[in-house]
């Protein structure tokens, strides 16, 4: 599992963490593509938040199917270079292609996806 935590309900003095959420799931490589099955679980909501690395502590998915995402990406070293974003655009499509039937796969707003915070 990779733990990810966040804090909300900001205070004048300190930040309280209000809840913590992991990611659990596998991380492949197919060709060029990075690929992330994950889903993100949280605490039982019991009161008590328990600790990153404690493996059993209940975790229930935040929805209510408890599926899986599926992330495809393709890290480029020159995104400045229209023929290399090109090419990366050309393999996800083809990767799409190949799933087809298997794993609904949409592309996102890129804008959505910026985790700066603003």
């Amino acid at each position: 599992m990779m733990p990810l935590s966040y804090a909300k309900n900001y205070s004048t003095d300190r930040v309280r963490l209000s809840a913590e959420l992991t990611v659990d799931g596998h991380q492949f490589i197919y060709n060029n593509i990075v690929l992330l099955l994950h889903r993100v679980l949280r605490a039982d909501g019991s009161g008590a938040v328990a600790t990153v690395h404690d493996p059993s502590s209940p975790r229930i998915t935040i929805d209510d199917i408890g599926g899986y995402l599926l992330h495809a990406a393709i890290r480029v070293a020159q995104d400045t270079k229209p023929e290399t974003l090109s090419r990366g655009i050309a393999e996800l499509t083809q990767f799409r292609e190949l799933m087809k039937g298997c794993v609904d796969m949409r592309t996102v707003d890129r804008l959505s996806l910026d985790t700066r915070v603003k």
